[in-house]
């Protein structure tokens, strides 16, 4: 089942899978929407904290809705795969910019989303969580 996540609980959501530290981008996917519009999903290899048992991993499905700007950029000598320093969800005034192409640091501002490997900027964050 589909989960929204609303501007308030952007911080909760990266918590609760450890922020997507070490974590594994299993498949990215981009579809384009009859009404035009575009949704991305990345599936992620991730730990879940609301997970009682040692084995916490699970497949966790992030999708962004009314997609206005989106860069994935493979390069040679690395990968966007492994997603080492986790996620960074960037609020802006009526949008959100998610970045996971490996910055260090969470980005201040749109032109800081922008220098990342791979980032989309969306109206709408979703997820939906399912076995590893």
């Amino acid at each position: 089942m589909k989960q929204t996540v609303n501007n308030d609980e952007y911080s909760s959501f990266l918590e609760r899978f450890y922020g997507f530290n070490d974590t594994v981008i299993r498949s990215i996917r981009l579809a384009f929407n009859d009404n035009g519009t575009q949704r991305l999903e990345l599936r992620i290899s991730a730990q879940d904290s609301t997970i009682k048992d040692a084995d916490k991993w699970v497949c966790v499905t992030v999708i962004v809705e009314g997609i206005s700007e989106i860069l994935i950029h493979e390069q040679v000598q690395t990968t966007i795969q492994v997603i080492s320093h986790g996620l960074h969800i960037l609020t802006l005034d009526d949008m959100f910019g998610l970045e996971f192409g490996g910055a260090t640091d969470a980005p201040n501002s749109l032109l800081n989303i922008r220098e990342s490997d791979a980032f989309v900027v969306g109206k709408k964050l979703l997820f939906n969580v399912s076995s590893y």
